[in-house]
This record gives C-alpha cells, sequence and structure tokens, in this order.
C-alpha cells in the first residue's frame, strides 16, 4: 500500500512524463489490441463450420485447381464411406459480374449467388429460419433467399412461394435461410438448386464437349483416418472429364489463406499482410516500452540521491524493483484502460480500413485473455527491469555524488532511440513502395485503352441486341460501341485446345462483334480486324496463345471450328498479380452480356442522363447498371491500397512515438549537460553553436538507423512484391526520402528543446558551483 501511495504521488509529481508515459502506451495498446482483433478475425475464418476440424474441400494435388466434374459428386459418395456430408458450390456472380432477379414488379441485383444442394445447410451449419417442406429445396426449380436478401426486396422473409426469374426462367422461393457469417470464404444472396442443370453456369468445354465444374466440400465420419481416406481417393479416384487423378483434403480452415483457383475462386486471405500486422502491432509496442524506459531513466536522473538514500538505507534490489514494480503496475493499467477505450471509439475506423467486421467482445476469447495477460506481464516486468538494472548496479557514492558516472544510461537510451528510429523509417520507406507499386500497376498497359470506356449490363435473358446498339448509337458523345459475352477480368470462360505437341492448353474466351477492336482500341500486331462477314467464322488471337499452341504463324490455322484471321497485342484480362495468359476473341452474334461504349470526356451528368433516356427506350426493364474499365481495375487493388492505409496510418503512429522517445532522449541529454552547456555559453558558445552540438548525436542516430533499415526494407519489400507477376523498380531515391523524412522530423522534434537549453540563463545551472 505504501508503495502505491508512493506510485500516485510520482505521477502526480511529474505530470510531463506520466502523461507522456500513459499515452505512448495507450497509443501501443491500442494499435497491439486492434490489430490483436484482425488477426483473431483471419485466423477463424470458416471456424463457423459444425465440424470444422472434419470439413475439407477437394483440390487437385500438384496445383491450385479446386474444380471438379460435377457428375464424379454420387461416384465419390458411393465408393467412399468415409464421406459424411457433400455439396458441390459454384458462384454464378461477384461484386464486378452482377445478376438481376426479377421479383413481380422489381428487381433484386444479386452481388453473390450460389448453386449447391440440400447437404450445403447441414455442412456448414447456416440455418433454413422458413422453409415449406422438411429440406431447403423443395423442388428442382426451387431457389433460397438469405434473411437480409429477403428483407430487402420484400421488406418480410415470410416470402414462402413468391415467384423469382432470373436467367429467363421461372424459379419458386421455397425457403429462407440464415445470413452467411463474414467469416466465411463464400457468400450468397441467393442460392440455385444444383440439380437445375439447365441453367449451365460455369463448365468446360472441349471439343463441343461441355460439362459442369464445382467446387466439392465435404465432412468425413468421426474417427476417419484422414491421410489413408486421401490414398484411398488417389488409389480408387473415378474417371472424369477434367482429366484430375491425384487429388489432396483441403481443411475448410485453411483455405482462407491458400491461393484460389484459376477459374472458380474464394475469398482469399493474405498471411503475410496478417504476419506484417502483427510485426507492426510488436514493433509499435516496443517503441511504447523504449520510451517509457526512456522517460523513467530521464526522471531518475534527477532523483537519483533519493534512490541512494534509499540503498544507503538498506534497501536491496529487490524492494526497488518493487517499488518501480508498482509504479509500473499503475501507469499500464490506466495506460490499458485508455486503450479499451481509443478501441471502441476507433473500431468503425478499423472496420473501414481492414474492410472486415471486427467485434471488441472477441477480447474476452479464452485465447485472447491469455494473450492479454502475458502481454501485460511481459511489458510490466520489462519496464520495472530495465531502470532498476541500471540504477542498482551503481554504488552508493555514485548516486549520492554530483557526476554519477557510472549510470549508463545514456548508452541505452541512444540503442532505443536508434531502434525507435529504424522501425520509423522501414515503415516509411515500404509505405512509399507500396504506393509506387500500385501507381506502377495502375498505370499499366492491360492492352486496351481503359479510359473512358464503360461496360453496360445487359440482361441474362436478352437477344434484341440489334436494338439496344442502335438506340445508344445515336447518341452524340459516343463515339464506339461493341458487344461482348463478358468483361476483361469477370466471368470468363475457358475451352481447351491441344497445341502442335498434342498437350491440351485452356484459352480464356470472349465473344465479341465486328466494332469489338476499335471499340476497346487493341492494337493488331498482324493479319486483320474482324468484319460482319467474320461473324461466327472467325477469330483473334493474342501473342501468348499463338506460342502456347506451338505456332510459327496463324495464316492458315484454325482454333476449333474458327479460322484464326490475325494476332492483337496481349490483353490482361486479369491484375497484375497474375502472368498473362492465352486468350482469344470469337466473333459472335451471341450470348452476349454487355454494351461498351467509349464516351467523350465530357459532362458526365448530362451523358448518364441521355444514357439513361436511351436505356428505356430500348424496353429493357432491368434497371441501367454500368461501370467504368478503369474503376474496374483499380477495384483488382483494392486490398493493396488497403494494406498501404494500414500502413500508412501505423507510420504515423511509429513517428508519433518515436518524437515522444526523441524528446524524453533530448530532455535527458540536456539536464545532464546543463553545466557543460552553462560553461560553453560563458566562454563564448552561441545559441546556435549549442543547438548544434545537441543535435549534433540525433543526427548520428538517424543517419545509422538509415544505414541499417535501408537493406531492411529493400528485403521486406522484395517479398511483399513475390505476390505480383509484374513489379515496379525498387529506386533509391524512396530509401534516400524516407530518411531524409525521418532526419527532417528528428530535427524538429528535438530542436525546441535544444533551443531551450541554449537560451537557458548559465547563471542558473552554475549558481551552487
Amino acid at each position: 500500500m505504501l508503495h502505491l501511495k508512493q506510485a500516485f504521488r510520482g505521477l502526480q509529481k511529474n505530470k510531463l512524463f506520466s502523461t507522456f508515459n500513459i499515452f505512448g502506451f495507450a497509443i501501443g495498446f491500442t494499435v497491439c489490441i486492434i490489430i490483436a482483433l484482425y488477426v483473431y478475425r483471419e485466423s477463424n475464418v470458416n471456424a463457423f463450420f459444425p465440424d470444422a476440424k472434419r470439413s475439407f474441400r477437394l483440390k487437385e494435388a500438384d496445383n491450385n485447381n479446386t474444380h471438379f466434374d460435377v457428375a464424379i459428386l454420387p461416384i465419390l459418395k458411393d465408393r467412399f464411406p468415409e464421406i459424411e456430408k457433400m455439396a458441390p458450390m459454384v458462384y454464378l456472380a461477384d461484386e464486378d459480374f452482377n445478376i438481376t432477379i426479377k421479383v413481380g414488379d422489381k428487381f433484386m441485383v444479386a452481388s453473390e449467388m450460389m448453386s449447391t444442394n440440400n447437404d450445403f445447410f447441414d455442412l456448414t451449419g447456416i440455418d433454413i429460419l422458413v422453409s415449406s417442406s422438411g429440406k431447403p429445396f423443395a423442388e428442382k426449380n426451387s431457389v433460397i433467399l438469405t434473411k437480409s436478401a429477403a428483407m430487402k426486396v420484400f421488406g418480410d422473409y415470410n416470402v414462402i412461394g413468391e415467384p423469382v426469374s432470373f436467367f429467363g426462367i421461372d424459379f419458386t422461393v421455397s425457403a429462407i435461410a440464415d445470413d452467411i457469417p463474414s467469416t466465411a470464404t463464400f457468400g450468397a444472396d441467393i442460392y440455385l438448386n444444383d440439380e437445375y442443370t439447365e441453367v449451365g453456369f460455369a463448365q468446360n468445354c472441349h471439343n463441343n464437349d461441355c460439362y459442369l465444374i464445382r467446387e466439392i466440400y465435404f465432412s468425413v465420419r468421426k474417427g476417419t483416418d484422414i491421410e489413408a481416406l486421401t490414398r484411398k481417393m488417389n488409389d480408387h479416384f473415378p474417371d472424369n472429364r477434367t482429366k484430375i487423378e491425384s487429388v489432396t483434403l483441403q481443411p475448410v480452415k485453411s483455405i482462407y489463406f491458400s491461393e484460389p483457383g484459376e477459374f472458380i475462386s474464394h475469398k482469399a486471405g493474405n498471411r503475410k499482410m496478417v504476419w506484417i500486422f502483427i510485426t507492426i502491432a510488436a514493433l509499435t509496442l516496443f517503441m511504447s516500452l523504449f520510451n517509457y524506459v526512456n522517460y523513467t531513466i530521464s526522471k531518475q536522473l534527477q532523483t537519483l540521491k533519493q534512490m541512494g538514500i534509499r540503498m544507503a538505507a538498506g534497501a536491496d534490489r529487490v524492494q526497488i524493483f518493487r517499488y518501480y514494480l508498482v509504479e509500473v503496475c499503475l501507469s499500464v493499467f490506466i495506460a490499458f484502460g485508455l486503450a479499451l477505450l481509443f478501441t471502441a471509439i476507433s473500431l468503425p475506423l478499423a472496420e473501414q480500413l481492414f474492410q472486415v467486421e471486427l467485434d471488441i467482445a472477441w477480447l474476452l476469447q479464452p485465447s485472447m485473455l491469455a494473450i492479454a495477460a502475458l502481454l501485460l506481464l511481459v511489458v510490466i516486468l520489462l519496464s520495472a527491469w530495465f531502470p532498476v538494472s541500471l540504477i542498482s548496479r551503481s554504488n552508493i557514492t555514485s548516486l549520492l555524488g554530483k557526476t554519477h558516472k557510472h549510470i549508463k544510461a545514456s548508452a541505452l537510451s541512444k540503442v532505443m532511440t536508434v531502434a525507435q528510429l529504424i522501425i520509423s523509417i522501414v515503415l516509411l520507406s515500404s509505405l512509399l513502395l507500396i504506393s509506387k507499386q500500385l501507381d506502377f500497376v495502375k498505370t499499366a498497359n492491360y492492352g486496351f485503352k481503359t479510359e473512358q470506356l464503360m461496360r453496360i449490363n445487359l440482361p441474362d435473358e436478352y437477344t434484341n441486341f440489334s436494338v439496344v446498339k442502335e438506340t445508344f448509337s445515336k447518341l452524340p458523345f459516343i463515339t464506339d460501341l461493341s458487344l461482348t459475352s463478358h468483361s476483361p477480368g469477370s466471368g470468363w470462360s475457358r475451352s481447351g485446345a491441344e497445341n502442335e505437341e498434342g498437350e491440351e492448353i485452356y484459352i480464356n474466351t470472349m465473344r465479341v462483334d465486328a466494332d469489338f477492336v476499335n471499340t476497346f482500341q487493341i492494337e493488331l500486331l498482324e493479319g486483320r480486324d474482324g468484319e460482319e462477314s467474320d461473324i461466327n467464322k472467325s477469330v483473334l488471337i493474342t501473342e501468348t496463345t499463338l506460342k502456347q499452341l506451338g505456332w510459327d504463324d496463324f495464316e492458315g490455322q484454325k482454333l476449333w471450328d474458327y479460322d484464326v484471321i490475325g494476332i492483337v497485342n496481349e490483353f490482361q484480362y486479369n491484375s497484375m498479380h497474375s502472368l498473362i495468359g492465352p486468350v482469344a476473341f470469337m466473333y459472335s452474334d451471341r450470348y452476349y452480356s454487355a454494351l461498351n461504349v467509349r464516351l467523350l470526356p465530357d459532362n458526365f451528368g448530362e451523358q448518364l442522363s441521355q444514357m439513361e433516356k436511351a436505356w428505356k427506350q430500348t424496353g429493357i426493364e432491368q434497371p441501367f447498371q454500368f461501370q467504368f474499365y478503369n474503376d474496374y481495375y483499380n477495384k483488382l487493388y483494392k486490398k493493396e491500397e488497403l494494406e498501404a492505409k494500414a500502413l500508412s496510418l501505423f507510420s504515423i503512429v511509429a513517428f508519433i512515438i518515436t518524437c515522444l522517445g526523441l524528446l524524453a532522449q533530448i530532455i535527458q541529454v540536456t539536464e545532464r549537460r546543463v553545466k557543460e552547456i552553462g560553461i560553453r555559453k560563458i566562454n563564448g558558445a552561441t545559441v546556435v553553436e549549442v543547438i548544434q552540438l545537441l543535435n549534433r548525436e540525433f543526427v548520428i542516430a538517424v543517419v545509422v538507423s538509415f544505414v541499417i533499415a535501408a537493406p531492411v526494407s529493400y528485403y521486406l519489400i522484395q517479398q511483399w512484391l513475390t505476390g505480383f507477376a509484374y513489379k515496379t523498380a525498387l529506386s533509391w531515391w524512396v530509401f534516400a526520402l524516407a530518411g531524409l523524412a525521418a532526419l527532417l522530423i528528428t530535427l524538429v522534434t528535438v530542436s525546441w528543446q535544444s533551443w531551450r537549453a541554449a537560451t537557458r540563463n548559465p547563471v542558473e545551472a552554475l549558481r551552487y558551483e
């Protein structure tokens, strides 16, 4: 109790130091708590499966392909009795390729749609809230809405038996399902019965032999030996048109951090970024710890006689440690309470930053409580041990004397300051390089001009293409327009073809009309552009397609039943994370899903109004939906942009903590050298000379920090860039800019205190000498 009173008295007596200490710790704890919530969320994706430890996704053994011929599902269930529940899964929509659903006279846009079966709901534990029968899909043409989707469209979820239509087909709502948890690698607003194969979505074709492909999720019975089941599957895997012979069982909890397949993908996380944020949290906390130690040492340099008197009175190291331990505990617990408050306030900002839902109640999970307790214990012990170890190693005479030559506080403070500067420079230079990479990929050549090019979604069942194209061609601000079956980066089909060596390759295909090349402004390298006479007869291919097919020349070649009439420049249909693959543009007059228009750079508000009027003139009931291609490609790097924003925020936090540490260091320096400064001023030193003297060691610290931080940052950013197939150059000026910024911030922080010390009356420092 005595120590507690002394600790309170110490906090009140040194209000400035106490405020800096507690505020620094509160910032560090807040960053740690927010990142801990994010890491907990990322580590528990798909954990909501009732039998998550016994639930798997089937995966090809030699690559990350997860799509299989749907016809093998019943064979797998019969051949391997270890399988308990099995569900096919395929996305019928995503945020960039929406499907419009007609509900009475209303329209609903499904950003996520899934085709699956009845076992899916037992397998995942997603509750059926209301149903028309004992099973979710009552009939072949049944659909299931999520609770949110039903409320959005009907204003109620008691809508069993209501008709809905999409793809030009009528369906009936047979059940309402609970919303899929946000910690899932898949999502859906509406479920389609996978037995309704007439929709024909997600299919592979080879020599006009088309078949549906699905991801296959399943759970195994209790006690199943997974390794034995995997060997058994590989020994007796059924024949299939995807020609897969070797498989592996991927636990559902590991899917999130696995690389998505090329054709069917899932919501994916980034394990590297999780570890980066864990590292940032640890570094931020240790920077706060360094500051506390620096401030404590600075304060004790003013009260060393008090420590000497305690030791002279018989206090040993344990008693001194106990005194500091109580003081640290008080500061840390106040800081942790403030951090919880700061976390609650800043949680909406953190959710926006990470683009995930976070729940502060997760802190009450046993694993989180254990980590928090261990973290607080480590921080408290280290914070108390450092100053005590320095003081208790000194003899009583030095503590009661005037010079304190044996206190090695200065060296420790310098090391901590350098460590903080290294962290800050690494964060800042990494942020600058990530920003440079994002600028590189956003301004890269994707094979066509994305500016002023808009995609307008057409209804799934729409066939009167000439009417919509003719109507929009009359608008004066549209320079070119073209109909396509897909859009770059979204919903592409793939077809198999044999190359010259007899190997099968898969080519991404898009059906286009005769105005495609002009509208997209694609460079024609060889051959000719398509004409109306080429419809349903001819195809354009890219250089990569030509090489993978093993052809020396395209002249006289046929791809499937189409004549190859030309070679166009490389076409990046996806993001710069992946290498450019083979692409073929088939001239066709059917299966269009988009009208692509190139606009003049004019008043877009007026243009949009006229396009909406033109849309109504076509007689299409579906709402007018559009997206600019440059916006779409920018969204492909949303995850990296969020990472950059998070890194920028933590860089600011790191520099704030570093500045607090620098302030502690300069206060310690000026207190230690107050008499030296007084003597120098009496001997004629100017204010500028004194400021230069005090700032010199901080400039040296920045230089040393930069020399260490530059290669560390270079290595880290090289690792981050491995996620991109195409990378920016790592320019030297980026590292130099980070170093200069650190130097400027350091000088601004310490010069104020240096100026105060330099302008102080030397008589005050020497009056008792």
